[in-house]
Formats: C-alpha cells, structure tokens, sequence
C-alpha cells in the first residue's frame, strides 16, 4: 500500500471544510456568531495540521511519509602531535560520492601529551564523540563508520605507551553507537597520511578524473611532513626508493603515486632541532635548555614537545639572525629528502602549518589562501628575525619560517620563484587527510557491498 506523505493534511483540511459548512448554513445564528465559530475551527484545524506534521517528524516511521533519507555519515579522528581533531562527514552516495556537509572540532594537547594517563587520553575525546552524537540522526548512528587514526605523535612514543592510549581510546568507542572494528583505532603509516593528504584536495578540487590538473601535495605536520604527487616522467619512477611509489585504486580509479613521509621533519620536530634539542626514534631528548640565534634576544619562559619541556634562551647576533638561523635549520633538513627533478615543474598545494605560518606573518589573508612564491617565505623568515622584541606568541615565528624556507629550498629542492598555492579549505571544506581516509574507507565498504540500488 502506498501512503501519500499529505494524507493526513487532507484529512484534516477536510474535517474543517465540513464543519465551517455546516456552521455557515445554521439558520439560528447571527453573522457574528457563524464568524467567530468557524475563526474558532479554522485555527483548531490549523493546530491539528502542524500536529500531523510534528508527529511525522518525531515518529520512527516518518521515513514511509517523507522522501527517503539517502545520505550517509563517516567519521575519522585525526589523532595529532598537537592536538585531536574529529571529521564528521555528511555525503551522498555515487561514483564518486558528493560530500554535503562536515563538522570539524579540535582539542588541544594531543593523545600522546597523556603518556602517564591514557584513560585520560581517551577522555579527551568524549566531547566530540557527543557533537557528532548531536549532528548525526540517530537513524544512522548504527551505520556510520567511525576510524581513529593517530600520527607522527603516537608514533614517537613508547610502544607500550602508545598501545595503551589506543586500548583506552578503543574502549570508549565501544560505549557509543557507532559502527566500528577491530582496526579502527591504530596508529597510521605515515605514507597514508600523505597518500589521503593528497585524495582530499583533488577529490575537494573536483581533479580526481583528470591527471593532467592534479595536484601535488605537501602537508606539514607537528612531527612529520609528506610529499605526494603523481610522476609524469619515467626518470622519476626509476630513480626513486621503490617504497616511495605506491598503487592507488580509489573510485574506480588506478594511480600511480610518489609519496614518502618524513618522521621527524614536522614542524614542531624541525623547531626543536633547530633550537638544538635532539629527536632520538622521534622522541624530543637531550638539554632541557634551548639557547639558540634563532630565538629574539628576548625569548624568555618554556616550551614542551613531546612530554618535555624546554626553557627557552635568546642570543644576541652580531650579523643577520635569519642568515645564523636558516645554516642551523639547513644542518637539520640536509640530506635527508629525496629530491625528485620533476618537483621544480609542478603544481604543489601546500597545506597545514605550510598555511598557518603564511596567514601568522601576513603573507595571505585566513580562509582565503593564496598563491605565493617560495621566495616570500623567505623575505617574512627575514622581517621575523630582525626583531629582538617580539610577544611570547611570536618569538617562534623567525625560527618556524626559516626552518620551512630551507625545507622548500633544501629539502625539496625548490627555486625561489617557484609558484605553490596554500590552502586550508576547498568550497568551504576543511583540507585534512581524514576525508581522504574516510573516501577510501567507503570505497572498500562499497567493493565489499555493492550498491543493489533502491
């Protein structure tokens, strides 16, 4: 049987009809009387109407009045060396899927600052657990995926440590409803992070079936960094690490793409070390002081990575800091990237702390992006080392830009006039590996269960 979704309007449109007609006929009545009656049932009516409707809305079975509801939610926890972050994505299903809408939060510290307390770890989730409660129907609760994927700063802990913060985070997504696995909550190879870097901007930029406008990505994180692109030349495939090319099957799609992730070289890990602390397998080690020429002679009070926290000591420099600064930062990146040929020809999109210390120096504007030379990096790393006397919040800035001037030019080989573009969101969406990863996770759920239709 089929049930029209204004049924019971028409019921109630009828009853009213009825009745006023009625009313208007009665003889005995006086003009007013009938007029006031039939105001009196006019509302009635209207009360019964917005009712039909509320209970339709309400009731479990709304769905067999209303339009079916075909979208479908995801979510991935971005488990940082900074800070947690939870993606809750809203699309409709195709090939490829659209996405509609998303709800981004963050917490700070990350997981990995609970080293000594993972039940508190894993209570540092339970806010956004309740927003994406309070954004997803409950209708859906039971079908929505739900992934925790950690990086560079689980990574650089214990493995003990780290695999009881995951233990503890895993128990608590057993008390919500959403649909999880065993291998929702793991700690995520660092090629991953790039390879799903890479999937969210071109998929967000509508590239995914046109190899010719793809485009690179670098992703600066806390402790680790990726580059990933796909090769045009074949001297590129020949000369790189064979682990540095992968094969990617995503919507129906077969790439080949270079991508590599550096431990190490984040920036958070990359400011340390060019401070002159020592990261040994990734953990921040060595003196607890850090006095150094690429601190304002200023600096003063603490910084903590990775658990430990440093005292921070300025030098006053003779010559020109940033030049003092950008040989230290250089000692830290040299020889550790690979530097394919190619790169100097292609479109990068750079994203992250690339975006965050480009909008913190003025280079372009928040949310908007921008296009920029490599060269502007380097002339705002210039500008922030001349100060001597700078707020506690920016007496990083001339150590933070000079590191991410050398890893453009040093690391990757890039030219000082090397056009990249930065971004932080597409079409309104935030640019984070977590919707690539959310992508990939529907895709396999989609070979595994293909769509009947209906």
């Amino acid at each position: 049987m089929t049930v029209s979704r204004l049924s019971p309007v028409r019921c109630c449109l009828t009853v009213v009809r009825r009745i006023a007609m009625g009313v208007s006929q009665h003889s005995t009545w006086t003009q007013g009387q009938r007029s006031s009656i039939i105001m009196v049932i006019v509302i009635m009516g209207v009360l019964l109407i917005m009712s039909s409707y509320s209970g339709l809305l309400t009731n479990p079975l709304s769905h067999r009045f209303f339009a079916r509801d075909r979208y479908i939610y995801g979510i991935i926890f971005d488990a940082g060396s900074t800070g947690s972050r939870i993606h809750v994505f809203k699309l409709l299903p195709g090939k490829p899927h659209k996405l509609v809408d998303d709800l981004f939060v963050q917490v700070k510290p990350g997981l990995s600052a609970y080293e000594k307390d993972p039940k508190k770890a894993a209570e540092s989730l339970v806010d956004m657990l309740e927003r994406a409660k309070h954004y997803i129907p409950a209708t859906h609760w039971s079908t929505t995926p739900m992934a925790l994927k950690a990086t560079a700063g689980l990574r650089a802990l214990p493995a003990k440590a780290a695999d009881d913060i995951l233990n503890e985070v895993s128990k608590l997504f057993m008390t919500y409803p959403f649909k999880t696995s065993k291998d929702s909550v793991q700690i995520m190879e660092g090629n991953d992070e790039g390879i799903f870097s890479w999937v969210t901007v071109n998929f967000l930029s509508g590239n995914m079936g046109d190899a010719e406008r793809m485009m690179g990505v670098v992703d600066l994180g806390g402790g680790s960094m990726q580059i990933s692109f796909i090769p045009r030349h074949n001297t590129t495939l020949k000369s790189s690490p064979s682990k540095y090319i992968t094969r990617l099957n995503l919507m129906g799609k077969s790439f080949q793409l270079y991508t590599h992730s550096y431990l190490g070289l984040g920036l958070m890990s990359g400011r340390l070390q060019t401070l002159g602390g020592v990261l040994e397998t990734g953990k921040a080690s060595g003196p607890k002081i850090l006095t150094s020429s690429c601190l304002p002679s200023s600096a003063k009070g603490t910084w903590t990575q990775n658990g430990v926290e440093y005292s921070l000591s300025g030098k006053v420099v003779t010559g020109d800091r940033f030049d003092a600064c950008y040989m230290q930062a250089k000692k830290v990146i040299a020889s550790q990237v690979h530097q394919p040929a190619e790169v100097k020809d292609k479109t990068f999109c750079l994203i992250s702390y690339y975006y965050d210390r480009a909008v913190e120096s003025g280079l372009i504007r928040s949310e908007r992006g921008g296009i920029l030379k490599v060269a502007d990096f380097t002339g705002a790393a210039r500008n922030a080392c001349k100060a001597d006397t700078v707020d506690e919040s920016r007496q990083f800035m001339c150590v933070d830009l000079s590191y991410i001037s050398a890893l453009l030019q040093e690391g990757f080989g890039f030219s000082s006039d090397t056009l990249v573009e930065l971004k932080k969101k597409i079409h309104g969406t935030e640019i984070s590996w977590a919707l690539g990863a959310m992508l990939s996770l529907l895709d396999q759920r989609d070979e595994s269960h293909p769509a009947t239709g209906g």
